[in-house]
């Protein structure tokens, strides 16, 4: 099992490794990892983060999101920060959030339209995503603001063109729910900094945590329209094969 490594004041920090990819190669320790949002890293953390060597970022954010949460790497020069700008918002998660009269049920199907438009609304910011990752000298940061969704389905998209499995880019997206208490606090604390009601724990249970439900329902959608992961990133994406071979040196060992 891969040692992740603590960055103090980063949320859902982790190295994503060990899979099986194209040709039976193995994902690369070290080189692909995620997170949330980076605007609290502290000093300890800025030095933790150097000492993993990460050179390039991907921000999935919105620019509402960067501009009122701006990450402390930004403009190091150390690091590169990469931005596909853009406000998407899918499905209605925070009117969900902001009623304090929203349920399970309201909450559960908002997080499932999510995961059903983003492959179709991220795909240009998904060609982005993997061309970076692909060209890349050094390890690879993805994150969003709870480094859940977007990351998810992000990380869960470069998997997909290194030729892991499905089943695969599953157990990864699961790992999140490690990381349930760092999340959950985040989301409470946003929450309040709004002056919104905090939702109730039942609520929060779909909103916090990854199901499985919520990727398959991406895959879904994808394979309503395509015939597998593949043809979607070629002809949805416009991922090239050049880029996936590229992408596949970089994340999967010889």
């Amino acid at each position: 099992m891969t040692t992740q490594p603590k960055i103090e004041g980063s949320i859902n920090f982790r190295n994503v490794a060990g899979a099986s990819g194209h040709e039976g190669r193995r994902m690369k320790p070290g080189v692909l990892y995620r997170c949330g949002s980076l605007e609290k890293l502290t000093d300890a953390g800025l030095d933790a983060f150097h000492d993993v060597g990460i050179g390039a970022i991907f921000d999935l954010r919105s620019q509402h999101e960067i501009k009122n949460y701006p990450s402390r790497l930004v403009g190091h020069d150390r690091v590169i920060t990469h931005q596909v700008e853009h406000n998407i918002i899918n499905g209605n998660l925070q009117e969900v959030l902001k009623e304090a009269t929203s349920s399970p049920t309201h909450a559960r199907k908002a997080m499932n339209m999510v995961y059903e438009d983003m492959p179709f609304s991220f795909a240009h910011i998904f060609k982005e995503l993997l061309s970076v990752a692909a060209d890349s000298d050094g390890p690879v940061l993805v994150n969003c603001m709870a480094g859940k969704d977007r990351t998810g389905l992000g990380i869960a998209m470069l998997l997909a063109g290194a030729g892991v499995s499905r089943d695969d880019i599953m157990a990864d997206y699961l790992v999140t729910n490690d990381y349930d208490a760092e999340i959950r606090g985040y989301h409470v604390e946003r929450q309040r900094a709004r002056g919104n009601p905090v939702p109730p724990d039942e609520v929060l249970h779909w909103v916090v945590k990854v199901h499985p439900e919520y990727l398959e329902r991406s895959f879904d959608a994808i394979d309503a329209k395509y015939p597998d992961t593949a043809a979607y990133l070629r002809q949805e994406v416009g991922v090239d094969d050049a880029t996936l071979d590229r992408l596949r040196d970089r994340l999967l060992e010889s």
